[in-house]
């Protein structure tokens, strides 16, 4: 479903919104978004923040200008962030990149205006491959949620080399064969709390007095921390992990159930 939000006129909320709506309304469960700006507010967060909450699954180009600067919408937690690598595997010079953006997918060949084919390796053009991935997994596990199919994506993504440290890029068969099932009864959305980080200190707000398991990743999937306790009388969950600079990911689990979510991580 292609879908047209601006041309000669500037981008406004309300066409963006009509436009998520309209998709998620009909069906749509990938969206892949070729556009974007350096600023964002909390307009544009919500608006992404309603689309994946409907339960579709959000990416987006991280723009070709070889800076790590975030670029919206796809430095939001909500979206995931494509970056282009190269026929060399590597980064693609041009692309953006930087510890937001999650995931990279090969450029290569691309119909073109007039016929015929030519090569690409923008990131509007890998975007989409990463939206294709998300509905070839959902294809597979039709019973999956668009947050398993994230992880899906990420647990079975390939750690490569590039100019700017270890980045991941995409593996199509290793994502189908990704084991992101959850057997553990979702928490209640108000039983915890994102993480609030201060002075390298990590802060999660969970239920009073319970049994818990806290493990923390890596964006290549691979565990960095693990802490098992009781959480206090107020239901705070404070820990002060060895991990470096960088954006990663909770789980949290105890007898009321399980949550996850997404941290940037700053000494």
């Amino acid at each position: 479903m292609a879908l047209k939000i601006w041309g000669d006129n500037p981008l406004y909320y309300s066409t963006l919104t009509n436009c998520m709506n309209y998709a998620v309304d009909n069906g749509v469960k990938a969206i892949s978004m070729s556009w974007g700006g350096d600023e964002s507010d909390f307009a544009l967060e919500n608006i992404m923040n309603n689309a994946w909450d409907r339960g579709a699954f959000l990416c987006a180009g991280v723009n070709n200008d070889n800076t790590d600067k975030p670029f919206y919408p796809a430095a939001l937690e909500k979206v995931m962030a494509v970056g282009a690598t190269n026929s060399e595997d590597t980064r693609w010079p041009n692309s953006r990149y930087g510890s937001w953006v999650q995931i990279f997918a090969p450029g290569g060949l691309s119909t073109k205006r007039g016929g015929g084919y030519g090569g690409v390796q923008a990131t509007s053009f890998t975007t989409p491959q990463i939206a294709g991935l998300a509905a070839l997994i959902w294809s597979a596990h039709p019973e999956y949620s668009n947050q398993q199919v994230w992880d899906a994506i990420i647990l079975g993504a390939d750690t490569i080399d590039s100019d700017v440290g270890k980045i991941l890029r995409m593996n199509s068969k290793k994502a189908l064969e990704a084991d992101v099932s959850v057997q553990e009864r979702p928490m209640e959305a108000q039983a915890i709390s994102a993480a609030s980080i201060q002075s390298g200190t990590i802060r999660l707000a969970a239920p009073a007095s319970t049994d818990y398991s806290l493990r923390i990743f890596d964006v290549t999937g691979s565990q960095v921390y693990e802490t098992n306790g009781v959480t206090d009388a107020r239901g705070e969950v404070i820990c002060n992990p060895d991990i470096g600079q960088g954006v990663y990911f909770w789980r949290f689990k105890a007898s009321e159930g399980t949550s996850s979510g997404k941290f940037i991580y700053v000494r």
